[in-house]
C-alpha cells in the first residue's frame, strides 16, 4: 500500500464516542473560562457596570450543562488506526 493510502486509512473516522469525566472537566473549566469572559465583557460593553456575581453563577451552570452532555452524547471523533 502507498504512504498516501496509509495516511488515508489513519485519518479515516469511523465513529463517535462519549468523554470520559478527565476530559469533560478539561472542557467544563475551558467552557467556564470562555462564558466567564465572555459575559464580563458583554457587561462592560453593554452596560455600566459589571455584575461579576452574576457572570459566575451563569458560567458555571452552562460549563455544568456542557461537560454533562459531552458525557452523554457521542460527541467525540474516533479514527481508524
Amino acid at each position: 500500500m502507498s504512504e498516501g493510502g496509509k495516511q488515508y486509512l489513519q485519518d479515516q473516522l469511523i465513529g463517535w464516542r462519549r468523554n470520559d469525566p478527565w476530559e469533560a472537566s478539561q472542557r467544563f473549566f475551558v467552557v467556564f473560562g470562555v462564558a466567564m469572559l465572555g459575559y464580563v465583557a458583554w457587561d462592560w460593553v453593554a452596560r455600566e457596570e459589571i455584575r461579576y456575581d452574576r457572570a459566575f453563577w451563569l458560567s458555571l451552570a452552562f460549563a455544568t450543562a456542557f461537560a454533562a452532555c459531552s458525557m452523554i452524547f457521542k460527541i467525540r471523533p474516533v479514527f481508524r488506526k
